[in-house]
């Protein structure tokens, strides 16, 4: 089963399960059980996520290949904005449907309030590259070739430089491109060219509007991090070094949380190796803020080239490990933690795989 798995294209969704919950995976992904069909009692966190990326999607297509205006968000964007979020809501027979009335009534208002925050954080300076683009890449895992692919939510062409106004991700956090058939090599040149003070860069937002897996650990980003040497000597079977402490897989869960960001950024600098990016998850959960990747006090307000001393330090490394940890694993064990009370495997997860 896992051979006829890794045929298909990887996303990066499935690395974060198999980072979550080994055993989770298997039974989803590979052995093919079906969850149980229950009665949703409460919210409706997919529907409304694909709402917002709907929305923002069509409100931003609008300034796709240019830059935003002066000012931005003006008046006249701000209602614009309020106009799609209304009409797709009232448009929405689904999600009414499926949403208790309470919360319909929540997402109308604190929702719409959420993505004008998210507006308002929007730093000077930027170019939409890309909406809701496909991307795909080759990693070479285990003797194997394996394609991931993955859809960049949006990506913007930035300014480098010193953040600047109360955004962290102002200037200095970069981001990926878009396919090039999504946009030209002479376009992305010209918008490189009207760019002065700092070389651009791109940033990669993803949007998450349920709870962003923000990794906070001091040090990870560091070559004195045990856990880099540790995913490198990682070998089935052979018990982790002491200075450790831990399972590699676990502790990469633990520190990291998510895998989406660092496969966003692969994918992207595949596509254009010449332009520096990062990534940031986009709360709409909650301020509308960006959540970087790297945060300030890792950048050091080294603009592009210290994104590509990061990125060749530390980013392919994360996909190759957790793909070749699938792969050559002896078992598929369940890690217990807080997702185990909306599991729907959870009565399986004594066994091993």
């Amino acid at each position: 089963r896992l051979e006829i798995w890794l045929q298909k294209p990887v996303s990066p969704t499935a690395l974060d399960a198999y980072l979550q919950c080994p055993a989770r995976f298997f039974y989803e992904r590979l052995a093919g059980l079906n969850p149980p069909d229950v009665v949703r009692e409460g919210d409706d966190p997919a529907g409304v996520g694909e709402f917002l990326h709907a929305a923002l999607q069509e409100f931003f297509s609008a300034y796709l290949n240019a830059p935003l205006p002066d000012n931005f968000p003006r008046v006249e964007d701000e209602r614009r904005l309020a106009g799609i979020y209304l009409h797709r809501l009232a448009a929405s027979a689904e999600l009414a449907a499926s949403l208790p009335y309470a919360s319909y009534l929540m997402l109308k208002t604190t929702g719409l309030a959420r993505l004008m925050g998210m507006l308002r954080k929007t730093p000077p300076g930027v170019n939409i590259l890309s909406l809701e683009s496909g991307l795909e890449a080759p990693l070479v895992v285990s003797g194997r070739k394996i394609t991931l692919h993955g859809k960049l939510d949006r990506a913007d062409l930035r300014r480098g430089g010193k953040p600047q106004g109360d955004n962290p991700l102002e200037v200095s956090l970069p981001g990926p491109l878009p396919s090039s058939t999504l946009i030209g090599g002479d376009e992305v040149e010209g918008m490189i060219e009207a760019y002065a003070g700092g070389e651009p860069v791109v940033m990669i937002l993803d949007y998450k509007s349920g709870r962003v897996k923000e990794s906070r650990k001091l040090g990870f980003w560091t070559p004195e991090n045990p856990l880099w040497r540790a995913m490198d000597e990682w070998r089935p079977g052979v018990p982790p070094s002491a200075a450790l402490g831990g399972d590699v897989l676990e502790i990469l869960a633990r520190d990291l949380k998510s895998l989406q960001l660092p496969a966003y950024m692969y994918l992207q600098q595949h596509q254009r190796p010449d332009l520096a990016c990062h990534a940031a998850f986009v709360d709409l959960a909650r301020s509308g803020e960006e959540k970087p990747l790297f945060p300030a006090h890792v950048l050091k307000d080294g603009g592009a080239e210290r994104l590509r001393e990061l990125y060749a330090a530390y980013i392919p490394a994360l996909p190759t490990f957790v793909l070749r940890h699938l792969i050559e694993c002896e078992e598929f064990n369940s890690r217990p933690g807080s997702h185990c009370a909306w599991c729907p495997y959870q009565t399986l997860c004594r066994r091993r795989v």
